[in-house]
């Protein structure tokens, strides 16, 4: 095996470090002064350090927390936009851009009753494929008629019958 030498200095041909571990690509960090370090040494340090002081490894976490909670906070809208974004790609495979085009081909209303009110991304749940934007209404009505051209028929027969 080729030994991994890069690094300065006179401990620059050293192939493993104290404690026997090589210093090949994946197990060597460097620091910013150019020194080389063992990662799995760094690793097992930080180990036996989390567990003798969990109570400062707390105080840690909940200061990132606070940190976390304090952007989300200032940063609200941004982190709704990002929400709204991830999701629209990760369950219906849609951009923004892909939603304005959407928005504006249904002119802005209900696909199904045509008011312009909030509108929701309607998909079919069997191919996954984005049908159109329908109200809150339009789009639970669709659910609660199990997605079925027959109920839906049924139905329309139904208030026929009866109006």
């Amino acid at each position: 095996m080729e030994k991994f030498v890069e690094g300065r200095g006179a401990y620059r041909d050293i192939s493993h470090c104290r404690n026997g571990h090589l210093y090949d690509e994946k197990n060597t960090a460097f620091d910013s002064n150019g020194s080389r370090r063992c990662r799995k040494c760094a690793m097992q340090r930080n180990n036996r350090w989390r567990e003798n002081n969990p109570e400062k490894v707390l105080g840690i976490r909940r200061r990132a927390a606070r940190k976390v909670l304090e952007w989300r906070r200032t940063n609200h809208n941004r982190c709704l936009a990002i929400g709204y974004k991830s999701r629209l790609k990760r369950q219906y495979g849609m951009t923004i851009e892909d939603l304005d085009v959407l928005l504006e081909t249904q002119e802005y209303r209900c696909k199904i009753c045509k008011r312009e009110v909030r509108l929701h991304v309607d998909h079919d749940h069997k191919s996954g494929k984005v049908r159109g934007l329908l109200c809150g209404s339009c789009n639970r009505a669709i659910g609660l008629l199990q997605d079925s051209v027959d109920v839906v028929r049924n139905a329309v027969a139904y208030l026929e019958e009866y109006s």
